[in-house]
């Protein structure tokens, strides 16, 4: 069996792509791209699958509360098999405990309705349907480690920053998940290692115990820390795509980690940090975006 080879990232071609940009370049690409998508909507209508789907349009709208009712039953049979590991239990339980089967069914039907609100409804219910089966994976993996069902009580503790999950999946499994993700080029590496080395100096210099090695392992190892740096503070939409914006948004997601940490009310501070740094984000972009080569600013213009 061969080996995997991954490609090393050409960080030098990617600046001097940025260095040589200009900005007809960058109208252009636009224009192109949303030429690239015409075509592509304009072969989707008249595609053969299109075409027929037109005619089922219709009564697919008529019958769309009938449709809705059949899925939302659908929806909660899935999740009940997947929180009770079994789809004979899953099917048990929906004729032993009909009325709470159907209630809850109930449920997922009325968020549907917000469809109706949205211009493109298949992509909608998707959504819709994605977000519920996500929930019923949720709670079926919290029944596979604990007796008690996901419920809002496990909501109030993802303030005190997703010790939610990380009282279910230890450091080694978020760490191995990390390596792969980085590896495959998913995530990149500049926000996670410019957080843990900012929290890092930050608590041997103002932690409980500063200098002590064991202390400094138990806090990076604790609350959280691991999943926000690798799994939250990655996230391409609200993290910036600059890569010194990215050094900067690690740093003050670790500063801030740590003071909420020594100096706040409540011992885990990540989401907070995160949170507050995803604030940031437009000016830090607008800072640490690399000037284009040519591009002369206007003071200069009109001189």
């Amino acid at each position: 069996m061969g080996k995997i080879k991954f490609k090393k990232p050409d960080i030098k071609g990617c600046f001097g792509k940025l260095k040589s940009l200009k900005w007809a370049d960058m109208k252009n690409g636009i224009r192109a791209m949303k030429k690239r998508q015409a075509e592509k909507e304009a072969a989707y209508r008249n595609s053969r699958f299109a075409q027929k789907m037109q005619k089922l349009y219709p009564y697919m709208n008529r019958y769309s509360l009938i449709l809705h009712g059949i899925w939302a039953i659908a929806i909660n049979f899935l999740i009940e098999a997947m929180s009770r590991h079994s789809v004979v239990a899953a099917i048990s339980y929906s004729r032993v405990s009909t009325k709470a089967f159907l209630y809850n069914a109930f449920m997922i039907f009325v968020t549907f309705s917000i469809v109706y609100l949205c211009k493109r409804r298949v992509f909608a219910r998707f959504i819709l349907s994605f977000l519920w089966l996500l929930l019923g994976l949720t709670n079926g993996l919290m029944l596979s480690r604990r007796v008690t069902p996901f419920n809002a009580q496990d909501l109030k503790t993802v303030s005190e920053g997703v010790s939610l999950f990380t009282n279910y999946f230890n450091v080694l499994e978020l760490a191995g998940i990390a390596i792969i993700l980085i590896l495959l080029g998913v995530i990149t590496l500049r926000i996670p290692a410019a957080y843990l080395i900012t929290f890092a100096v930050f608590m041997l210099i103002f932690g409980k115990e500063p200098m002590n090695a064991n202390y400094l392992v138990a806090e990076l190892c604790g609350g959280g820390l691991m999943l926000g740096a690798f799994f939250m503070a990655t996230d391409y939409v609200t993290s910036p795509i600059t890569p010194m914006g990215q050094i900067v948004f690690g740093i003050c997601c670790g500063l801030l980690t740590g003071i909420f940490r020594c100096f706040g009310a409540n011992a885990e501070g990540v989401s907070f940090a995160i949170i507050l740094s995803n604030l940031l984000v437009p000016l830090i972009e607008k800072v640490t975006i690399p000037r284009a080569f040519g591009v002369v600013k206007e003071a200069k213009k009109n001189e």
